[in-house]
């Protein structure tokens, strides 16, 4: 794009570079600081184990690292080396300094989950800085920013900016520009709203990581929903008709049935738990939010507006998914306890005819026991009789 006389004066333009990287990219971070401080070691201003200050011709480029628990922060900063630089032409300002530090971003690892860059430039009045608000989202090819005033500076964030082909990661543009204040002033208010933004990027790169992790698994609850109460459906049909189910479908429906529990169970409290980190990075960028207290501009909505409207729509399909899970296992479990109580009750009747079988052998055994107790007695008595008879016999031959 061809500079041009925009027809505004920035005081001390600056770009700021805000880059969030996954835990595992430390090592590559840790080398990094050493790398550019051998690049640019001639140059180097100051030097400490997590930044750099390095002088690049006319600008001064400084270079932080930040190792949180769970993500690895960069956050490289070029301006003038002259604090009370004037820019007469922003967008030609802002091409070199992207020139001047593209090769120190080559140097970082290649796959951050978030890449927020802040533009900042003092303007004269309210009427100045919302002429570079529009001015910059022209820029950037974005016309529906969220703007409002905090600390004295009007801070605008410009969403939807198209990140290189191919690139995994949320973009975003801010715009920051004290408003007719002292240099002191600004300066104090730019360095305060600048920490600030950065604990917003951690959360944000943080939310949209969750976000993609997740993704793959929101559109599975149709299908599995579909096919969950096709074999509910199935299994109720069946149970409803007057013949009896076998006892042993039964015991394989059950098994079925808490397999599927088992592995929605697990998944839903998985994706319950991605649901609170969520929700806790969310509210932990609307409190800082609401601490900056936000004043609107006329023709803007605020920053904490369009953050909450974009937070809730990152939370929604949590929530849906959560909520779906959670009914589904509610009919599981209550097909789970009809399939018991069927089984039960087959159990108790299978039980009954045992024993009804049981107490008629033992009526047969008795029968055949008393015939035989009988049999015994004529036996003896057959024995006795002839016994007496050979008696008698024998005496009368004597």
């Amino acid at each position: 794009m061809e500079p041009k006389e925009l027809g505004l004066t920035l005081g001390s333009p600056r770009l700021v570079n805000i880059l969030v990287f996954e835990p595992e990219d430390e090592e590559h971070a840790d080398g990094t600081i050493e790398l550019i401080t051998r690049d640019y070691a001639p140059k180097s201003i100051q030097r400490d184990e997590e930044s750099v200050k390095i002088t690049l011709e006319d600008t001064l480029c400084t270079i932080e690292l930040t190792k949180e628990k769970d993500c690895i922060v960069f956050l490289i900063g070029i301006n003038h080396l002259h604090d009370d630089y004037v820019s007469k032409n922003w967008q030609e300002d802002l091409e070199y300094y992207r020139r001047q530090v593209q090769p120190v971003l080559n140097t970082l690892p290649q796959n951050p989950i978030l890449l927020l860059s802040v533009f900042v430039g003092s303007t004269s009045s309210l009427g100045e800085a919302l002429k570079l608000v529009e001015q910059y989202s022209e820029y950037v090819n974005c016309y529906k920013p969220s703007a409002g005033l905090a600390d004295g500076c009007l801070l605008a964030a410009l969403r939807g900016i198209a990140t290189e082909t191919g690139a995994q990661f949320l973009r975003r543009e801010l715009l920051l520009s004290p408003v007719n204040l002292t240099f002191p002033k600004a300066k104090h208010s730019v360095s305060e709203l600048l920490a600030g933004i950065k604990h917003l990027a951690i959360n944000l790169g943080k939310l949209d990581r969750l976000r993609r992790l997740c993704q793959p698994f929101f559109p599975q609850i149709d299908p599995a929903e579909a096919d969950m109460q096709e074999k509910i459906e199935g299994i109720m049909n069946r149970i409803r008709q007057t013949e009896p189910v076998e006892i042993e479908t039964l015991k394989l429906w059950l098994s079925e049935v808490m397999v599927r529990f088992s592995s929605l169970s697990l998944l839903s409290g998985s994706i319950k738990r991605d649901q609170i980190a969520a929700e806790t990075y969310m509210e932990e960028n609307k409190n800082l939010l609401s601490q900056w207290s936000e004043t609107s501009v006329e023709g803007y909505p605020t920053n904490m507006t369009m953050e909450t409207m974009e937070y809730n729509s990152v939370l929604k399909p949590f929530t849906d998914f959560v909520g779906r899970t959670e009914a589904l296992r509610t009919q599981l479990e209550t097909v789970s306890d009809m399939i018991r109580t069927y089984l039960g009750i087959g159990q108790q009747e299978q039980s009954s005819e045992i024993l009804k079988q049981q107490v008629k052998m033992l009526h047969t055994i008795e029968n055949h026991e008393s015939l035989l107790k009988r049999l015994t007695w004529v036996v003896v008595l057959l024995t006795i009789t002839l016994v007496t008879l050979e008696i008698l016999g024998a005496l009368h031959v004597m």
